[in-house]
């Protein structure tokens, strides 16, 4: 099965994570880098008393490739689906994190005469901090890993690692809701 008809099937099975009625909603605006380029984005996740909880992360990095072309309009896009894991200690919460989801890039030459983007199914993986002043509001502090996958072409869940990859650090505000 193609990797863009797994996706949804990840998606699905990671919304079966079970997630406590108490569940703390956790939504978090960031700033940061991917490949010395700024990044931005925001992520929404839900994580109750208990270790686990579920993530949803959008980012988005203008100018991503710009050591391709300079005079390119480009961008990286990413929207992940992922299990965080996360024990409470007090006012701060340490976490892990581990997801699929799209990775999309879009590079446009000068006058949009040239134009190339492309839909991967990607991995991410990191870890973090977040840090809490009170009952509803805090910063948190993020590093991930993420990486392309390609398909392998043989079987439902053949796939390889792509040879796209790269880091993010973030810094954001976070709201308990």
């Amino acid at each position: 099965m193609p990797l863009h008809r797994l996706a949804p099937l990840v998606l699905v099975l990671s919304l079966l994570v079970p997630v406590s009625a108490s569940a703390d909603g956790l939504f978090s605006p960031y700033i940061g880098s991917a490949m010395s380029q700024t990044t931005w984005g925001f992520s929404l996740a839900g994580m109750g008393r208990e270790l686990v909880g579920f993530e949803f992360d959008l980012g988005y990095t203008p100018d991503f490739f710009v050591d391709e072309e300079p005079e390119s309009d480009n961008n990286l896009l990413t929207l992940m689906g992922s299990v965080i894991i996360g024990a409470p200690a007090g006012p701060v919460r340490p976490y892990v994190v581990g997801g699929m989801g799209l990775m999309r890039s879009r590079i446009a030459g000068p006058s949009d005469l040239i134009e190339f983007s492309r839909n991967d199914l990607g991995i991410n993986l990191g870890g973090g901090l977040y840090g809490f002043f009170g009952e509803t509001f805090g910063i948190r502090g993020d590093v991930r890993y993420l990486r392309s996958l390609s398909d392998g072409g043989e079987g439902i869940l053949d796939f390889d690692l792509g040879d796209f990859s790269f880091w993010r650090t973030s810094v954001g505000v976070v709201f308990r809701f």
